[in-house]
């Protein structure tokens, strides 16, 4: 799988001989997916299953060669599944449904929950109340279609619980957001509220047939094992870092093991290798090892490509050292057919901690935000020295399936060099089904790494299409992986990993979102945040990790779909809704002012839910209920409540009287709240870029050391404050 002319890469040349044996990581998906606490699978946090597969992980890491490997406990809550269904009818003609369920949610008495089925369709308002005329939702099992991907149930539930419902069957029908393959039971993270009813998960398939015999009664079963205060297992190995004092070599992977490459160290590299020496400052490879159902793509995958990975580095880095000390390698490294092809890499510059974590897809209960746990403990708690110290890391997700493009998610900082990395891998062969750039996303393990500071990317293949159809179903299993191609994605993450450790300071462009933070000066008159900005572009390489420590806690945010943006966008793009409903209501199209009024913050979700249920949504995202997990360091907004405002403009349009003067009153006064938001969104990120480019003058100038820095001093929303 090699076409570029060899001799152009040198560092391509080295991994290309670096042993990597496809069959051998289809092996470690096969053994991970035999891993599971039911017949359909599942290897969730803080249970038994997420112990077998870290004492599995922990067994290959020593194997390959990696050094001081650790099994770490981190505090998650448990959510273990054994089984669930829906049944209807009397033996010998009874009908069972098999289903799923999602992470934290409650299950019921091993005989099932018995009752009436209403079906509530995609539980609109208006259908709840047509269905609560003809006979009532308290008591009964309701039947929702899952249709709007920025719906997800854990919304809905809110107001059925409120109406009484006992329990909950949901499907993607035909044309939903996800799981659309034949058959398809599909899992999540449950995002649960807390004494909401049990669920399960049925196929679009099941789903129509309950509807076409339209039983009066059917049973609920969900078997799970719910436990707050768990403990999950992340695991650790490192390769070591090589001889101290080798410097970065030229941007195209020139051989960085000359002796003489130690007396040119320059900008730091001499400070950052003594702190290898002491076993400080390493780039992080993780991925996570817990799953819904089998899981081999998502993500027993990434795990094998991860282990490949270590054992590549692990051989490659010995062989070096023997034809250094003029010692013979010994052939093979116990991958089969792998073996040895003459591999001449230099040891890494920077210790490299692999690891695996668990949490990824599910670990606290009663949170909107309950993924990544695991891969947050570890950043904030278990290795708080991370933040400041490690170099790089790269997150390892789903990899080598059959039709599905590689992609590559990098913040704009990161942006330029992963394109870079991905056009020599281009060339190298290694990204056969074709390759893109992205922009980081908070459904992986990369997020919590990027608010804590750490500059990193992660790695693995995606499709759009793919997320609608097998995704988080029974049906991703060992056919959907080629070899060939888990090969070509460890061959992709070690020149990804091996250039970061070369020049880690070359990954960052601290100055990629300088025009867009002036734009924003400009337009909100803020010439603080200008200067700010501007100051950025006078960061040097030697400068620019300690400053992302300052920055990352204070740049990466989410909006109120959850999708990656400016800690201030979400204030400014309710600030331009409120402006275009004042201008419709005042020209008389009150209809349309009553759409865009919707768009405000949480409020499309005022179709499903009434006044006292968003409410209920928004105190899920209190301050205090913010800290129990990464979000309090996202950014996340509180937008206000307007369903009596949005009620009162449909009406209107519909004819009736309305006070449009006291209506404007109140969005005049929305907009005043808005602006005082958006304005304390803007102060504090100017502060954040001015302390970082203090922090980098001072690293620059060689003064400061990275314990010394000190985020939160800048960010307060580091501590968890919620603006």
């Amino acid at each position: 799988m090699r076409s570029s002319v060899p001799g152009q890469d040198a560092t391509a040349d080295r991994i290309a001989a670096m042993p990597v044996d496809g069959a051998a990581l289809i092996s470690i998906v096969r053994d991970l997916t035999a891993i599971g606490s039911s017949p359909l699978g599942f290897r969730t946090a803080g249970t038994a299953e997420d112990r077998a597969t870290a004492e599995y992980v922990a067994g290959q890491f020593r194997a390959a060669g990696l050094v001081d490997v650790a099994i770490e406990d981190c505090a998650v809550d448990s959510w273990r599944f054994l089984g669930a269904d829906v049944c209807f009818g009397s033996e010998p003609a009874r009908t069972r449904l098999p289903a799923s369920s999602f992470g934290g949610v409650p299950g019921t008495t091993p005989q099932g929950l018995h009752a009436p089925l209403v079906d509530v369709g995609p539980a609109r308002l208006t259908d709840l109340d047509r269905v609560s005329e003809s006979g009532g939702l308290r008591g009964a099992i309701a039947l929702l279609d899952w249709q709007d991907p920025l719906l997800h149930p854990s919304v809905i539930v809110l107001e059925l619980q409120a109406r009484g419902v006992a329990g909950l069957i949901v499907n993607c029908p035909r044309g939903g957001p996800w799981y659309q393959g034949l058959d398809a039971v599909g899992a999540f993270d449950g995002h649960w509220p807390a004494g909401a009813p049990p669920m399960v998960m049925i196929s679009a398939e099941s789903a129509a047939l309950l509807r076409d015999r339209a039983p009066a009664v059917v049973t609920l079963r969900l078997e799970v094992e719910l436990r707050p205060d768990g403990v999950g297992s992340n695991v650790v190995g490192y390769l070591p870092a090589g001889r101290p004092g080798a410097r970065p070599g030229d941007p195209h992977g020139s051989d960085a093991s000359d002796a003489s490459d130690a007396s040119d160290a320059s900008d730091g590299s001499e400070a950052l290798d003594e702190r290898d020496a002491l076993g400080r400052g390493p780039i992080v490879v993780g991925a996570h090892s817990d799953a819904w159902f089998r899981g081999a793509f998502d993500n027993a995958s990434g795990v094998a490509v991860l282990i490949g990975m270590a054992r590549a580095m692990v051989h490659a880095s010995a062989q070096e050292t023997a034809q250094e000390t003029g010692q013979e390698t010994a052939q093979g490294t116990g991958q089969g057919s792998g073996g040895s092809r003459g591999a001449a890499c230099v040891p890494p510059r920077h210790r490299i901690c692999f690891t695996t974590r668990t949490a990824e897809e599910w670990g606290l209960i009663d949170s909107p935000y309950d993924w990544c746990i695991g891969a947050w403990r570890q950043v904030s708690q278990t290795h708080p020295e991370w933040r400041t110290e490690a170099a790089f890391a790269l997150c390892v997700e789903a990899s080598g399936h059959r039709a599905l493009r590689a992609v590559v998610e990098a913040p704009p900082e990161l942006e330029s060099w992963s394109h870079a990395i991905c056009v020599r891998a281009e060339a190298a062969g290694w990204t056969p089904n074709g390759w893109r750039v992205s922009a980081p996303v908070a459904g992986t393990e990369q997020w919590p790494y990027l608010i804590a500071g750490v500059p990193g990317i992660a790695s693995y293949a995606w499709e759009t299409e793919f997320g609608r159809t097998d995704y988080h179903t029974q049906r991703d299993d060992l056919a959907l992986l080629d070899p060939a191609l888990l090969e070509a994605q460890v061959r992709l993450n070690l020149l990804m990993v091996l250039e970061a450790d070369r020049d880690p300071a070359s990954t960052l462009n601290l100055s990629a979102r300088t025009a867009a933070w002036q734009l924003a000066a400009e337009r909100f008159a803020h010439p603080s945040l200008a200067e700010a900005a501007a100051g950025l572009t006078r960061i040097s390489p030697a400068g620019s990790r300690a400053a992302f420590a300052v920055l990352g806690p204070a740049i990466f945010a989410l909006d109120a779909h959850d999708e990656c943006a400016e800690p201030f966008a979400q204030h400014a793009a309710d600030l331009d809704r409120v402006d275009q409903v004042i201008v419709e209501i005042r020209s008389g199209r009150t209809g349309l002012a009553a759409d865009l009024l919707q768009q405000v913050g949480h409020n499309h979700f005022g179709l499903f839910l009434t006044e006292d249920s968003l409410r209920r949504w928004n105190a899920r995202l209190a301050p205090d209920r913010l800290r129990r997990s990464w979000a309090a360091d996202s950014h996340v907004t509180v937008g206000p409540v307007l369903n009596e405002q949005v009620r009162s403009l449909r009406a209107h349009s519909a004819g009736a009287s309305v006070d449009l003067v006291a209506l404007l009153d109140r969005l005049a006064e929305l907009r005043a709240e808005l602006v005082t938001g958006l304005t304390g969104r803007l102060d504090e990120l100017a502060a954040a870029l001015t302390r970082a480019l203090e922090v980098a003058t001072a690293a620059m100038r060689g003064a400061t050391e990275p314990a010394a820095i000190n985020p939160a001093a800048a960010n307060p929303a580091e501590t968890g404050t919620e603006f």
